[in-house]
């Protein structure tokens, strides 16, 4: 954007407010544009608008207001834009390296490589018998050494433990799974609720004769942890 251009749309809409002999509040009053937008309008601020939208629309609206030419308005801040976007350069595409013949090694080459360093190997080693009949050859480093075995622990299966709880009256139920609240409030009077995890589950019941408890399939005596009218039950008992 140049910086005749960028002041000829803040300077145009500057001089048709102040033609009218209007504020920036008046003007922000009537065109319902916020007074910091309007600011930035004719001071040229693009980026202190939310987006590319904001700014056309509030423009068009701020230049129709003040009628001055709202649609050259829009037709200068684009071209600007176009003219302020940055230059992209395409990206250069390195071409692979080539190879000069020379340096290339085949197959063929290799293999006749592996062939000549066997036969080499091989004369050593019979020349080496010749002279030296009777002396065993140390292949000592040919050993192999015995495979340690790990014994590994089996997997601990994780039982799941399930919990049912049923009311047959309104009761106050707090259930908490390893240290985790699953579940605190009123069970409403027929009301079934079913918890499942890993456990220990800890289980409060504000009212003993309206709950009844299923653990694994198993009926729980809440009688028996009762306190009053409250029981504080911890399934499985055993658990840490």
């Amino acid at each position: 954007m140049t910086t005749a251009m960028s002041r000829s749309i803040g300077d145009t809409l500057r001089e048709g407010r102040l033609h009218q002999h209007l504020s920036l509040a008046e003007c922000a009053k009537r065109t319902h544009i916020s007074l910091r937008y309007l600011e930035a309008l004719e001071e040229e601020r693009w980026n202190d608008m939310p987006s590319e939208s904001h700014r056309v629309g509030f423009l068009r609206l701020y230049a129709r207001f003040l009628g001055v030419y709202s649609e050259e308005m829009i037709h200068l801040y684009r071209q600007a834009q176009l003219q302020a976007a940055p230059v992209i350069k395409p990206r250069e595409i390195q071409k692979p390296a080539r190879f000069q013949p020379g340096t290339r090694v085949t197959a063929q080459r290799l293999g006749l490589g592996v062939i000549f360093a066997l036969v080499s190997i091989w004369g050593i080693y019979h020349a080496v018998r010749r002279y030296y009949p009777d002396r065993p050859m140390d292949l000592s480093w040919l050993r192999i050494r015995p495979r340690t075995l790990r014994l590994v622990a089996p997997r601990r299966e994780l039982q799941v433990q399930r919990i049912r709880a049923k009311a047959e009256a309104d009761s106050w139920v707090r259930v908490t799974d390893n240290h985790q609240m699953v579940f605190e409030g009123i069970l409403p009077a027929g009301a079934v609720k079913e918890w499942s995890g890993p456990g220990p589950f800890r289980i409060k019941i504000g009212n003993i004769t309206a709950v009844s408890i299923v653990w694994n399939d198993q009926p729980v005596d809440i009688k028996a942890a009762a306190r009053g009218h409250v029981a504080e039950l911890k399934l499985p008992p055993t658990a840490e």
